[in-house]
Formats: structure tokens, sequence, C-alpha cells
């Protein structure tokens, strides 16, 4: 009961730090038209922007290990995506973005940007506050790298369930539904890569759900012609309505409920000694 207790005061507790940190971002993320930012890129000053981004993010990654040390990895791993939850809410929409003359190229950049930055936080709350302790050897009692593996790679690959989700959700560019729309996608994505690869540390899984989100935009840029045109008749393609910021929070959040999720599926079979 206290141990219960002490597990979930510690995840309240770091989600809500995690998220007072990140709100100190989001208004350096504002256009210069005064609207809410979609991305770091199209700030009014994206140096000021990407600074504190990083800032926030810095302190945000020490809570989250802090959580992971008392909790788990994984439960750190979604405190920090609380925060970046909140920096997402906060910033704008596909229609702020298209509305204000940006190019929606410029997304790219972003998409990379919190593809490293998402990486980075992940192996360094893995490095500290240690791998998940219910991921159990193979028969042959090994344990498959998390890059270099086979098993690794089918993990990753989970990420692309992301977007069938997006599609079918994203139906409007309002803030709330293309959240929704990441989070449950990168839900399944988390369930059914740590299903498909039970024995490996997902590491990728976190980053992947980001990779296929670009390519998600890119799909859906080829598939436009003209995007304003597209959006005002509503025919546009859902896979452009989440920004890069959707998707990393998207990503922490709902791969880590994946993973908690798919814990009731899975049960290790103790070897009886010869």
């Amino acid at each position: 009961m206290i141990d219960a207790i002490r597990r979930n005061t510690a995840m309240i507790v770091g989600a809500a730090a995690c998220g007072m940190v990140f709100t100190l971002a989001a208004p350096t993320m504002r256009m210069a038209t005064g609207a809410p930012g979609p991305s770091v890129l199209h700030a009014q000053s994206p140096t000021t922007a990407l600074l504190a981004v990083l800032s926030c993010l810095a302190v945000a990654v020490v809570i989250a290990c802090i959580v992971g040390r008392v909790v788990n990895t994984t439960v750190g791993l979604f405190v920090l995506g609380a925060g970046v939850y909140l920096l997402a809410n906060r910033s704008g929409t596909f229609a702020d973005l298209i509305f204000s003359g940006a190019t929606v190229r410029g997304l790219f950049v972003d998409f990379g940007l919190w593809t490293l930055l998402i990486l980075g936080s992940t192996l360094i709350i893995f490095q500290i506050a240690g791998p998940l302790r219910d991921v159990e050897p193979d028969v042959n009692d090994r344990h498959p790298h998390w890059l270099l593996s086979k098993e690794a790679a089918v993990s990753a690959g989970a990420g692309a369930l992301v977007l069938p989700v997006v599609w079918a959700i994203a139906q409007t560019p309002m803030k709330g539904q293309a959240l929704a729309a990441v989070i449950l996608g990168a839900m399944a994505a988390g369930l059914a890569g740590r299903l498909l690869s039970p024995h490996v540390q997902p590491k990728l899984l976190f980053v992947t759900v980001c990779i296929f989100g670009a390519i998600g935009h890119g799909l859906a840029m080829v598939t436009q012609s003209d995007v304003h045109r597209e959006f005002i008749a509503g025919t546009v393609n859902p896979l452009s309505l989440p920004m890069p910021v959707d998707y990393a929070a998207g990503s922490l959040l709902g791969v880590a409920m994946g993973l908690g999720w798919a814990k009731s599926f899975l049960h290790h079979e103790e070897v009886e000694p010869q």
C-alpha cells in the first residue's frame, strides 16, 4: 500500500512539475502575428524558442530520471511526455500554420529536431533509470541489442501503426483531436512493438513514431496540390494535421501507455532446473 502511494505520488508530482517547466517555453513559440506557433522554426524568434525548449527539456529529463528511478523507466518517459503535452497543447495548429503564410515544408526541420530530442531523452532516461525490468531474455538466455538486432527492427517498425490511427481520427485541425489521434496511434505502436519483440528494450519505439509522423506529412504533401483550397473545402489529408510537437508528446505518452498495457498479455515462464 505504501509503495503504491509512493509510486503514484512520484508520477503525479513529476508530471505536474514537467508540465510547469514546459509552460515556460510556450510563449517563445508565438509567431510574429501573435498567434501560437505550430513549431520552433515558425516562432517569431526561432533561436529564442529553440533555447527555451532545450532548457525546459533538460530540466524535465532530470525530473523524468528521478521518477524513473523511483517507479520505472516507462513511467519516467510518460512523465516527460506529460510535460511535452502541455507545450504541444499551447502551440499552434495546422490552420495557424497555413493561414500565417508559412511554408509547410519547414515542418520537416522541426520533425528532425524533435526526433533527435526524443532519442537523446529516451537514451538518457533508460541509462539512468535502468532497463525495463519486465523484459526477459529469450529462449537462448539472450537480450537482443536495442538498435542492431532483428528484434529491434521489428519493434521499431510497429511505429508505423500511428499513421492509420491518425488518418482515421484526425479529421479537424483542433489541437485536442490531433493530440488524441497521435497518442492513440502511439499506444497501438507501443502495444504491438512490445508483443512482437518481447525480449528487446523498446528504446527505438519512442523515436520511430516521430519518424513515421514525418513520413506521413511527406505522403500528405505528395497527394495535395493546393493545401489552402483543400483545407477550406475540408478535404485536406488527415496526416497533415498533427504538428511535430504533437508527435513528440504523443510518442512519449502513447508508447509508454502501450508498453504498460502489454504487460497484461505477457507472462514469463519460469524454466525448471535440469
